[in-house]
This record gives structure tokens, C-alpha cells and sequence, in this order.
């Protein structure tokens, strides 16, 4: 894909030495290896903070569209609330899946409790900003991501987590470059303050998807999925959503 560059590196680090235009994301995480190909979408992704959110760029810019942009930002962060709802709603179904895995059990607990708790502050936060909680048509990134999904175990149990494992990722991403390019100073450190836990999720799943295969079958498995998740990543969605 053209503008798109490769790196099969651990991820925080790698992503800081790739030559396409991504966020510097100063975190220096050694494990696991990923691969995230963000290349020319990270524009597309920069956009929905300029653009969308409103930020500092267009400070004094003329013909902006507060209202529109008003409404879009109420749509993103109630979107937000339901990717840390089925983000808990995944470990704990993880948690009945794979029951006999004490160390899943225990981890897949702690990311459960995280996540509600971060579930909750997107609430608060909609209520002080008198917008209502709502359904809301999800991105088609979830469930396309988990149709590449394995049928059979332990192939499934490995994907399940690697999925869930690229989700944090690309979460981890879109907090940073939020939190660094939109201009509503609650929000952009509303979103720094998430950006360590989503880092550590990602690197626990994937860790666990080494309880179930080889390190080695692993890791080509994390370069497939990964690979996939670029392709999804890139089509986008219409609506501005987390991860669209």
C-alpha cells in the first residue's frame, strides 16, 4: 500500500522509529512485538482531531462549525463509553472461556474492574456536559476484527486474545493523539490519563496468548491479525467513533 511503512517492532518503541508520519508516543514498552501499519491514515486519524474534535489549529481560523463539531465530539465520547463497556464485557467473557487459567482469570479481573472504572468516568464526564447516554451505532472495527477469529482451541483462544490485544493498541494510539491535538484541555487530559493502562492491557493479552501456543507461533499469528487490523483500520467508517 502506498505511504503505508512496515515495522516489526515492540510496539511504543517501534511506532517512535517508523519513517511514516506517526505519533511519537514516548512510552519505551520492550514486549510484545507488533506490527502496526499506520502510515497515511494517521492524516485521516490527525483530521478527526482537527477537524472534528476542534483544536488548537484552528484557533481563530474563520468558518469553523462549532455546532457541528459540538455534535460530533458528543458522538465520539459517548462512542467511547461503549468501547470501555464491551472492552470489560471481552475480558470477562475471556474469564468464562478459559476458567482453568488461574493467571487469565486474575488478569482478565483486574482489566474488567479498569475498565468499568474508565466506563464510568466517560459517564461522568457526559454528564457534566449535559450529554445524554445512548445507544449508538458501533464502527464496524470490532466486529470485523473478531470474524478473523480461530473456531477451534487453542488456535481461538490465541486470536481471541491477540484481538483484544490490537484493540488496546490502536486505543493506546488514538488517546495519545488526542490528548495531544485537541484543544479542550478536560478532555486532552482525560485522555492522557488512559493512555498507561491501555499500553499495559496490550501487553497483557498478548502475554497470555503465549499460555496457549509457542512464543514464536505467537508472534507470526500477531503479524497476521496485525496486518488485517491496518487493512480494517484504514476503510474508516463514516461516523467519527474511537476507531473509525
Amino acid at each position: 500500500v502506498t505511504g503505508v511503512q512496515t515495522c516489526a517492532l515492540p510496539i511504543y518503541a517501534g511506532l517512535r522509529q517508523l519513517r511514516a508520519p506517526v505519533i511519537d508516543l514516548n512510552v519505551d514498552f520492550t514486549d510484545p512485538v507488533v506490527d502496526l501499519r499506520l502510515g497515511d491514515r494517521f492524516e485521516v486519524i490527525r483530521e478527526l482531531a482537527h477537524d472534528v474534535l476542534g483544536t488548537r489549529r484552528d484557533q481563530g481560523k474563520a468558518g469553523s462549525k462549532p455546532v457541528q463539531r459540538r455534535r460530533r465530539i458528543e458522538e465520539l465520547l459517548i462512542d467511547h463509553a461503549h468501547c470501555e463497556k464491551k472492552a470489560a464485557g471481552t475480558a470477562m467473557n475471556l474469564m468464562f472461556a478459559y476458567i482453568e487459567n488461574e493467571d487469565l482469570c486474575r488478569e482478565m479481573t483486574a482489566i474488567v474492574n479498569e475498565e468499568l472504572d474508565h466506563f464510568h468516568q466517560v459517564l461522568a464526564m457526559l454528564h457534566r456536559r449535559g450529554i445524554r447516554w445512548r445507544r449508538l451505532t458501533p464502527s464496524n472495527y470490532g466486529r470485523q476484527l473478531n470474524e478473523l477469529v480461530r473456531k477451534l482451541e487453542p488456535a481461538r483462544a490465541v486470536d481471541r486474545l491477540i484481538v483484544a490485544g490490537l484493540i488496546e493498541a490502536r486505543s493506546c494510539e488514538r488517546f495519545r493523539l488526542l490528548a495531544e491535538n485537541v484543544e479542550d484541555r478536560e478532555l486532552a487530559t482525560f485522555y492522557e490519563s488512559l493512555f498507561e493502562s491501555e499500553a499495559r492491557h496490550h501487553s497483557t493479552y498478548i502475554r497470555l496468548a503465549k499460555h496457549f501456543a509457542k512464543d514464536d507461533v505467537v508472534d507470526r499469528r500477531l503479524e497476521e491479525l496485525s496486518a488485517e487490523e491496518a487493512r480494517i483500520i484504514a476503510i474508516g467508517d463514516e461516523q467519527p467513533r474511537m476507531h473509525s
